[in-house]
């Protein structure tokens, strides 16, 4: 992914910061050789692995369950966000 170099982050506890707050994502992955992605919520463990390590259940029935082995996968923090009604004036 490309970050350009004003906008990178490399404190990884601003990093663990930013996910615990925001964490609501996006999986990326390849099923049957495509592009797939799947909105779930993570949670981070700080201490499993040099930079935490990332949690996370979906639904059987999600072809994500059966196709993350073996692959390397991007998971996506975009901050906040909330729902804002239609009626919302």
């Amino acid at each position: 992914m490309y970050i350009p170099a004003p906008f990178a982050v490399a404190d990884l506890a601003r990093l663990h910061d930013f996910v615990e707050q925001n964490s609501f994502g996006i999986l990326i992955s390849q099923v049957d050789g495509l592009p797939f992605a799947t909105h779930i919520p993570f949670l981070l463990d700080r201490e499993v692995g040099p930079q935490g390590s990332l949690i996370a259940h979906m639904a059987r029935a999600n072809p994500h369950a059966e196709n993350l082995r073996d692959q390397i996968v991007l998971a996506i923090f975009s901050g906040p966000h909330a729902y804002i009604s239609p009626t919302w004036v």
